[in-house]
């Protein structure tokens, strides 16, 4: 496996930030947030409603989640195949399970 990881998952990540999962140093990192990669119990998606004055959007969200129970939000993402496709292979990668959550809030 390479040393470093690069994963923009095309059009998904907001403002061109970068996702790292760095397995020399074994850390992942996404804008100022770094968690240990062994420290990444599973990925999960959520489905979240963005309300605006005229509309409701379905937004869908790729949270890291932690053995220490905390949930870091990766990315959110409108497009519900494309994201799944991603997670798919990204939990593949780390060999972690990926949960899925898309009942309404």
């Amino acid at each position: 496996m390479p040393p470093i990881i690069l994963i923009n998952l095309v059009k998904l990540v907001r403002h061109s930030e970068r996702i790292s999962f760095n397995f020399q140093t074994g850390y992942f990192t996404h804008a100022h947030v770094q968690c240990l990669i062994s420290d990444i119990h599973a990925l999960q998606i959520s489905r979240e409603e963005v309300h605006t004055d005229d509309s409701t959007k379905i937004c869908y969200e790729l949270n890291i989640v932690t053995k220490h129970s905390s949930r870091l939000n990766i990315i959110d993402h409108s497009e519900r195949l494309a994201l799944f496709s991603d997670a798919e292979a990204l939990a593949k990668l780390l060999d972690v399970p990926l949960w899925v959550s898309l009942s309404r809030k």
